[in-house]
């Protein structure tokens, strides 16, 4: 039996509902007032993290922490949960989410729906739906990162940074890291065309050459993911840790939305046939990076894709009026060299534009 302060919520969802209503179910349960907030070293945490370890149970997964399923992280007082799904082959594949947030007290609670329940509810869904298929390739390493938000963000506690310090599998055999944050919302404004709307931005791919192809899956109707290069965003999540360590990744993200990081990041907001699709293309996307052959692809930390960079920049501004003619003739003007790299003020000029996008498409 749980001891009351982390009995995990009830399920919400009978055996049998489809990946929508598990969706929405792991996002309704991990932002109710039992987990409000879910910060490290609460009871709220320790609530949500039960919800996941129980999850984690019910899929099969193999304890892979250091106590069962857990990793303790000492300064937070919270815990990674890790859960492997063994597979026939050598290596391993990291898929990662964090489930912490701000936390709150009283009336202004930090929910943390898109940010980031949606990431560890496609995570859960992906896991599902690998467990159910045949056991082929790399083994999964399925992890829930604990004190990913400040004050623990790229500190030494920080929960993946603490694995990777301390990791509970060989980490000279983890090939590749998958991260999710900020998956949740469509992108605005309102009005804006599906193919648009439902963009996830795919980041990191281009540091491994031959990443990009190996993990190249037929389209999944209703997500759109689009490339952009490592430079183009600050790392902003759990990649961080991996991508410090040379280790091949890629970083799922929605950027962020209007109520990142208020009150008001709440589920009835979150696209869940989005949420929906973005599985089902993880789930193609990690099985084919499961059979990849050995040596598929190798960090390089200058290694770039500028150009794939400009075609997500361009469809973007050109499906948004109020950035101007003056952005799409300053990106029609840019090309990479005959490397597929960009100058270093072109770069910074990507930058600038990005952020105005991001702002725009919040």
């Amino acid at each position: 039996m749980w001891p009351p302060a982390l009995r995990p919520p009830e399920r919400t969802y009978p055996r049998g509902v489809d990946s929508i209503g598990r969706l929405g179910a792991t996002v309704a349960a991990l932002c109710s007032p039992a987990t409000a907030g879910r910060a490290p070293g609460t009871v709220q945490g320790a609530a949500a993290r039960a919800l996941i370890l129980e999850e984690f149970a019910d899929l099969g997964l193999d304890p892979a922490g250091e106590q069962g399923y857990h990793q303790l992280l000492p300064a937070p007082g919270g815990a990674n949960l890790l859960g492997a799904m063994t597979g026939d082959g050598p290596g391993w594949i990291v898929f990662g989410a964090h489930y912490d947030h701000l936390g709150g007290t009283g009336d202004e609670v930090f929910w943390g729906a898109d940010d980031n329940a949606s990431g560890v509810a496609v995570m859960l869904e992906v896991a599902r739906q690998l467990v159910a298929g045949a056991p082929r390739g790399r083994s999964v390493l399925v992890s829930a990162y604990d004190a990913e938000e400040p004050p623990w963000f790229r500190e030494p506690e920080m929960g993946s940074q603490w694995w990777v310090d301390h990791p509970t599998v060989p980490l000279a055999e983890v090939e590749l890291m998958v991260c999710l944050d900020l998956v949740g919302h469509r992108l605005g404004p309102e009005g804006l065309p599906p193919h648009l709307a439902d963009t996830v931005f795919v980041q990191g791919a281009d540091l491994a050459p031959g990443l990009g192809t190996a993990i190249e899956v037929t389209p999944v109707p209703g997500i759109f993911p689009r490339p952009v290069a490592d430079w183009v965003m600050d790392p902003m999540s759990d990649h961080y840790a991996f991508r410090n360590a040379g280790i091949p990744h890629v970083f799922y993200t929605c950027a962020r939305s209007a109520v990142y990081h208020t009150p008001q990041d709440r589920p009835e907001l979150l696209a869940y046939e989005k949420m929906a699709a973005l599985a089902s293309h993880l789930t193609a996307t990690i099985e084919a990076a499961r059979r990849a052959p050995p040596g598929s692809w190798r960090f390089d930390l200058d290694a770039a894709d500028d150009g794939s960079t400009l075609v997500t920049l361009r469809a973007m501004a050109a499906a948004v009026p109020d950035l101007g003619p003056g952005l799409l003739a300053m990106l029609g003007r840019i090309e990479p060299d005959a490397t597929g790299r960009l100058g270093l003020s072109e770069r910074h000029a990507i930058r600038a534009a990005i952020e105005m996008v991001e702002g725009l498409l919040a």
